[in-house]
Order: C-alpha cells, then sequence, then structure tokens
C-alpha cells in the first residue's frame, strides 16, 4: 500500500503537481468514524508523500449546527495524516517514533523528532523530555497516529474529535516541518 512508482510519480511530475489527493464517499466505515486517511505513494527520493486517500463516512449527517465547521476540521485532520502524519512514516520513514513502558504496564508510543522536542521543552518547560506521547488506544486506525488526548487535548490531530475547541497546535506544525 506504501509503495513506490516510478510511474505514477513521472506523470504527476508532467501535470506539475507535488501531491495528489483522492477523497470518496465510503458508506462502509464504521458509524463512530468520521472518516479515515492514508498516504498511498511516497517520492521514491524524499519519502514525502506524493498521493493519498481520504474517505469520508457518507453515513454522517452533516446537516446539524456547525456541521460545515465539523466537516472542515475533519478534512483538515485527514488531510494531515496524507502529509504524513502516520504510524507507518514515523516507524519506516522518519524513524522518530520511540516505545516504552509506563509505571501501569502500559506500552506507549512516542514522538522524538527534532522540532517536536524542541516545543515540548520549550512548552513544559523540561529540558529532558525525550518525547512527546501519541495515543495509545483506538484501534489500528488511531493508535500511534494522534497525540495524546491527556497531553494536548484540544489538538486537532486528536484521535477523538472536540470540533469546537480544535487547534492546529505548535507541536503539529513542529511534527510537520520534521517530516
Amino acid at each position: 500500500m506504501f509503495g513506490t512508482s516510478a510511474n505514477n510519480y513521472s506523470g504527476m511530475k508532467t501535470w506539475g503537481v507535488d501531491l495528489i489527493i483522492m477523497g470518496r464517499l465510503d458508506d462502509k466505515i464504521e458509524k463512530r468514524t468520521l472518516a479515515s486517511a492514508t498516504p498511498v505513494i511516497r517520492d521514491p527520493k524524499t519519502k514525502r508523500p506524493i498521493f493519498g486517500i481520504v474517505n469520508i463516512n457518507a453515513n454522517v449527517d452533516y446537516s446539524k449546527i456547525n456541521s460545515e465547521h465539523a466537516f472542515q476540521v475533519t478534512i483538515l485532520h485527514e488531510f494531515t495524516h496524507v502529509l504524513g502524519f502516520h504510524v507507518y512514516y514515523f516507524e519506516n520513514i522518519y524513524h522518530n517514533i520511540f516505545y516504552k513502558t509506563d509505571e501501569e504496564g502500559v506500552l506507549r508510543s512516542y514522538i522524538n523528532s527534532t522540532k517536536v522536542l524542541e516545543v515540548a521543552r520549550k512548552y513544559f518547560n523540561c529540558s529532558n523530555i525525550d518525547g512527546v506521547e501519541l495515543e495509545e488506544s483506538g484501534g489500528e486506525g488511531t493508535a500511534s497516529s494522534h497525540w495524546e488526548a491527556r497531553i494536548l487535548l484540544g489538538d486537532y490531530m486528536n484521535g477523538v474529535a472536540y470540533i469546537e475547541e480544535e487547534v492546529i497546535s505548535e507541536f503539529t506544525l513542529a511534527l510537520l516541518e520534521d517530516t
């Protein structure tokens, strides 16, 4: 799924684009999931995503109050996954994730990229932070591909939507800069 294709990539260069994101409505997505996304093809040299897919749950009722805002935040969130906020990229491309067991015996994942550590050390006023925690629950689509809400509640890259409170935090911007 996360392969490269020289033919697809050269075609994109002919079109003069750096990234293609295909969106589609999907009526088979689990009811409580608003959408999902994944980078699919990466540049063979830079390893950055060049093609991704965003699947939008066709069964979500977007006619409610504030639903336009909710939809916009959801799409921004999913686009960020395509850009590389994804456990596959953390583990296999950027190598900026590590795992450790906490005092309760729970295995947790952490991002330790340069800019994220810089922001975390300043934000938490702690010079020996070795990583920022990622979500450890929520299943395959959520675990290790979102910020831990206990730590960064309100960031739009949490695994649980808090539509009215979500912000683009300096942590997410730092991670995107690092990747």
